[in-house]
């Protein structure tokens, strides 16, 4: 016969280890990779890098764009760097690709059983989740390539949920200031 001490010990440890579980859930995080060798103290002026690709990635409406460069414009501008078409320091571009995907509810439905005989105890349970739901997701990559060398200096990559797969203007505020919060400067 089960004793309620024991039933109180078991939910006691399962409620603890959920706790852990949700715990070590980590939130998205910037990824960034950069040359060793750049002194990007150096940097003072930027502009963007118009690429001349015959083929070139999915595009973004211009509206999409438009919001993405004045995001890239002002956070570059709040960090003490100056907008500049006359050979600027570095130069911006960036990917953006918005998409829906699925997502779990977070509910499950447990179904169980178990046996004891003594003190040698089992037990199998199986889990399905409950209801089906999608998101919508935003993966952005910004890149700064030297203007002198021409080559890629510094590359930063955020994926997040956003409000709507036409990236509106706090969408484009959060991915590019995730991003740049990681970019070494003055």
């Amino acid at each position: 016969m089960i004793k309620s001490g024991e039933i109180l010990r078991v939910c006691i440890i399962g409620v603890a280890t959920l706790v852990l579980i949700a715990g070590c859930a980590t939130p998205p995080k910037v990824r960034v990779d950069k040359d060793s060798h750049t002194d990007f103290a150096s940097y003072k002026t930027f502009a963007w890098f118009e690429s001349t690709a015959a083929i070139e990635p999915q595009k973004t409406s211009t509206l999409v764009g438009e919001r993405v460069r004045a995001a890239v414009i002002a956070a570059l501008q709040s960090k003490g760097y100056v907008l500049s078409e006359v050979q600027p320091d570095f130069r911006v571009s960036y990917l953006l690709n918005a998409y829906e995907r699925p997502r779990e509810s977070g509910m499950r439905l447990g179904l169980g059983a178990a046996g004891s005989s003594g003190n040698v105890g089992g037990g199998v349970g199986v889990s399905i989740p409950l209801g089906k739901r999608t998101e919508i997701a935003a993966a952005m990559t910004l890149d700064i390539i030297d203007g002198k060398r021409n080559a890629q200096v510094w590359t930063g990559t955020y994926e997040t949920v956003v409000s709507d797969v036409d990236i509106k203007d706090t969408d484009a505020n959060l991915l590019v200031a995730a991003i740049l919060a990681k970019f070494p400067g003055p």
